[in-house]
């Protein structure tokens, strides 16, 4: 599911997010990690998967990057998780199952389309207000093919 799952383990790799111009923190995030516990778990105990999720990105980011960066970089993150499974369950009638080729249309939809363009567009806009980019399309296209997790 992940690039670097089908990387050989001695391909060397540069940080995901980053360019010449810019570079986003969001990447070390474990959005996937936390869309699987948002589906699998009651919403009542969302809460907690974020603050657990927001405070170990703060702790590994900060003050490297400045505060309003990270927060931002994390909003983008648990907004793309949350519009994943908010969106598979919503589609499914509860928790997801691909049982049917439509089952698995609503999930590449909504999982691999719909979630990262979500948090694609609100990093993108953490990179044009911290002055990362001068358009707003270029961290968008590399956010969006890296929130899925595509070959930088």
């Amino acid at each position: 599911m992940f690039a670097p799952a089908i990387l050989p383990p001695a391909t060397p790799r540069a940080p995901c997010c980053s360019t010449r111009k810019w570079a986003l923190p969001s990447c070390s995030h474990p959005t996937p990690i936390l869309t699987g516990a948002f589906i699998l778990s009651a919403r009542r105990d969302w809460i907690w998967y974020i603050l657990v999720g927001a405070i170990a990105h703060f702790i590994t980011h900060w003050p490297q990057w400045s505060l309003t960066w990270v927060v931002l970089a994390d909003v983008a993150n648990i907004a793309r998780a949350l519009t994943a499974a908010l969106l598979l369950h919503w589609a499914s009638g509860g928790p997801p199952r691909l049982e049917s080729v439509r089952a698995l249309g609503l999930f590449v939809l909504g999982a691999v389309m719909i979630a990262p363009a979500v948090g694609a567009t609100l990093g993108a806009a953490d990179v044009m207000l911290h002055g990362g980019a001068t358009t707003f399309w270029v961290p968008w296209r590399r956010l969006v093919h890296v929130e899925r997790a595509a070959p930088a």
